[in-house]
């Protein structure tokens, strides 16, 4: 015990070592899934750069990157994430607002450092400041994250964002060119290219140039990967600003391979000419190469959370630790704990060896004493048992005699057969124990062939001829008293009311065995001679006998049933384990 004991912690010390020394083990080709905010155009042209470069592969990953646009709608990056069906995502401010709804979020790299939000008008419709959106009528879509930029960009101008005339946005600049509304909501990365497309001159209010400081497109994933899994979530970050460096020094080939992909939802015609136009404006909001690419200032996330608070669209306070990825500081606070966890399992494992080793010399001395010692009470106990059994199974002997005294004292119309009867199947139980040393088992063979034969001796009535298929199985001393009384019983009813009047070559079977599952007895016991009534069943009878026999099988947690043809039979299944 003691040996295999300090084996255990031998087990757990050397776990935590390993543990300690290769925390960053990783297998190859993990498949992880990136869902974009929209389909396939340059504002995602690194992760695809990436992937086709095999800078995924170089990490060990294996990504898909899945489209926005699926079955003629749009899919939401955070909901997504934070529903599990994707490992990471690209969202913006929704990230915030994930983050305040749950689950938690962590943001890995801000690749556009400005957000590409407008509102667009016509080139003849005064749209220079905020202040001219009180006399405007502006399409708006409510909770989108360009109308909350918007009422951001109110707020900080001491605007009521609720002020103006609003009204739902259709699809399309059409409702603008036919005067419907004098703004709209857009994009800088998009709607620029749908007015020259069209021919159409307009004018752009940008909440970023009135102090709206939101990032734009940001890789993100859940605090929990980030916090379980930094290594994983350095690898895709990392993998994924090599595909952007590429995208951005290789715009010609980038842009055709982009075109190539399925595009199914999006109305852009010429996609080769527009993700050429896309990428110089996704490399000036990205601001690069003038700025590292995902660079992150945790105090501009920490800003942005302030101001949607203020709009009432997040509550809480943002834990900006746990909100901005930093891999080395989750790395080394892990190093920490584990560097802990190993001194305090070193502590624990010397001081178990020091109290084993004490405990050792204790026990050897006691030993021998123990030993001696629980001999003698083995030997003490069992001759009390056989006091016992032998000093009961007398008692009951004396209580069957005076029952039968009894019963021939008061005379006829009073029958008190039964009650010798069960008093002599418990006395049998005695009996065996205390022929066996050190066992309180029963043998259900020889038990219950004693119990029917009493039984039939005991009521002076015709003797059937007993046919009895036991199995030579132990049964619990509690278990063979309740078996007993239910064949007792069940004997004592043939007698009276099978056998009664005289009929002809009666016989009387009890089988006992285990059924095929060996999980229950199945106790069997059938007599010739009369039928048994139809009225009675044996889970609801109303006489006396039947109702122990019913009462005593569910003390065992068994189930009785009945058989009327071609004899009556009582199956009875015990459970083994009770």
């Amino acid at each position: 015990m003691l040996c295999t004991f300090l084996r255990l912690r031998l087990r757990c010390f050397a776990v935590v070592w390993l543990f300690f020394l290769f925390p960053t083990l990783n297998s190859a080709g993990e498949e992880i899934v990136l869902q974009l905010r929209w389909a396939p155009q340059f504002q995602f042209a690194g992760y695809y750069a990436a992937q086709w470069q095999g800078y995924y592969e170089d990490a060990g990953l294996t990504v898909k990157l899945r489209s926005a646009l699926h079955d003629g709608k749009i899919r939401s990056a955070t909901n997504m994430v934070a529903e599990g069906h994707a490992d990471f995502g690209v969202g913006a401010a929704d990230i915030l607002l994930q983050n305040a709804a749950g689950p938690k979020m962590t943001v890995l790299a801000s690749i556009l450092q400005e957000s590409p939000a407008a509102l667009y008008s016509l080139s003849e419709t005064e749209l220079d400041s905020p202040d001219d959106l009180l006399d405007l009528t502006r399409a708006r879509v409510e909770g989108d994250l360009i109308e909350i930029e918007v009422r951001a960009m109110m707020l900080l101008e001491g605007l009521d964002p609720d002020d103006g005339r609003t009204v739902p946005l259709e699809p399309g600049i059409g409702p603008l060119v036919r005067g419907e509304v004098d703004a709209i909501p857009g994009y800088q990365t998009s709607a620029p290219w749908i007015f020259q497309e069209q021919g159409v001159e307009f004018s752009e209010l940008r909440p970023s140039s009135f102090g709206v400081k939101f990032y734009g497109d940001t890789l993100f994933t859940t605090a929990k990967l980030a916090q379980s899994r930094p290594e994983l979530a350095a690898r895709f970050r990392d993998a994924s600003l090599r595909g952007w460096e590429y995208a951005f020094a290789h715009v010609e080939e980038v842009s055709e391979r982009l075109a190539e992909l399925d595009r199914s939802g999006d109305p852009i015609d010429d996609a080769v000419r527009f993700n050429r136009w896309q990428a110089a404006r996704i490399r000036t909001l990205a601001q690069y190469p003038n700025l590292e690419l995902g660079h992150i200032n945790a105090n501009r996330w920490h800003e942005m959370h302030a101001l949607l608070s203020r709009l009432g669209v997040v509550s809480g306070q943002l834990d900006i630790d746990a909100f901005v990825f930093d891999s080395d500081r989750i790395l080394a606070e892990r190093r920490q704990r584990r560097l802990i966890a190993l001194t305090v399992a070193a502590g624990i494992l010397l001081t178990t060896v020091g109290i084993a080793a004490a405990w050792l010399i204790a026990l050897r001395r006691k030993v021998e004493e123990r030993t001696l010692a629980l001999r003698q009470a083995v030997s003490q106990r069992d001759q009390l048992l056989k006091e016992l059994n032998h000093r009961v199974k007398n008692n009951l002997a004396m209580v069957s005699s005076l029952l039968r005294l009894k019963d021939a004292e008061i005379g006829e119309g009073t029958d008190l057969s039964d009650v010798q009867n069960q008093v002599s199947s418990i006395a049998k139980v005695h009996e065996q124990l205390s022929h066996v040393d050190g066992s309180m088992d029963v043998n259900a063979r020889e038990y219950i062939r004693d119990v029917v034969i009493s039984n039939f001796e005991a009521t002076g009535s015709l003797q059937p001829e007993l046919d009895l298929h036991l199995e030579d199985a132990p049964l619990s001393s509690k278990k063979a008293v309740t078996i007993g009384l239910v064949v007792s019983e069940l004997a004592t009813n043939a007698a009276k009311h099978g056998f009664e009047p005289e009929v002809s070559a009666p016989r009387f079977t009890v089988r006992l065995g285990e059924d095929l599952e060996q999980e229950h007895y199945v106790l069997r016991v059938s007599n010739t001679g009369n039928r048994f009534p139809d009225e009675i069943e044996p889970n609801n009878a109303s006489s006396l006998g039947l109702s122990l026999v019913q009462q005593l099988v569910a003390q065992l947690g068994g189930d009785i049933s009945l058989s009327r043809e071609p004899n009556t039979t009582f199956e009875i299944r015990i459970p083994i384990e009770t």
